[in-house]
């Protein structure tokens, strides 16, 4: 049986699930990408193919109903 963790972060995570683009320094163009939740500290991001960057930009659009 697998027992679901439990949450330890020092803020829970937002969930967004929305589309993004990510800018590279060196790197021509944008690449997409999903935040799939997001806190003060840090967001989850999803991607087609690995990211090994120590710093990118991020654009997305945040719109709440």
């Amino acid at each position: 049986m697998i027992e679901s963790s439990m949450e330890r972060r020092a803020l829970p995570r937002e969930i967004v699930n929305v589309p993004a683009l990510l800018s590279f320094d060196g790197i021509i163009g944008v690449h997409p990408c999903v935040v799939r939740d997001i806190n003060a500290f840090g967001a989850c991001l999803s991607a087609p193919y690995y990211i090994f960057a120590s710093e990118f930009d991020l654009l997305f659009r945040r719109v709440r109903c």
